[in-house]
């Protein structure tokens, strides 16, 4: 009677959310994956991440990985994830109007 009813949280907001946190968990598991595998083998890699920085780290992670025998899936799953996340947010302010 006099308290307002609950507001039900919009569901597809949630669902969206929730993808953006998993891709970007994904994003940064992969990425510190791929920088544990080059400091293992005494590669340097930048304290700050900048394009530049992570166009380098990956390419060295690409040379590397066919040398050492590592796999690629975390430079896809990087990449993919981000996509995602990036889709996501579109999406997002596109259907918010």
């Amino acid at each position: 009677m006099f308290f307002p009813k609950p507001e039900v949280p919009d569901l597809p907001m949630t669902i969206r959310l929730f993808v953006l946190l998993i891709s970007g968990l994904v994003a940064t598991a992969s990425y510190y994956w791929i920088v544990g595998r080059l400091k293992k083998v005494g590669v340097r890699t930048p304290m700050f991440v900048t394009v530049k920085s992570l166009r380098e780290t990956f390419s060295t992670y690409r040379r590397l990985a066919v040398e050492q025998g590592w796999p690629i899936w975390p430079l896809a799953a990087y990449w993919i994830a981000g996509a995602v996340a990036l889709i996501d947010v579109i999406t997002v302010y596109h259907f918010k109007k």
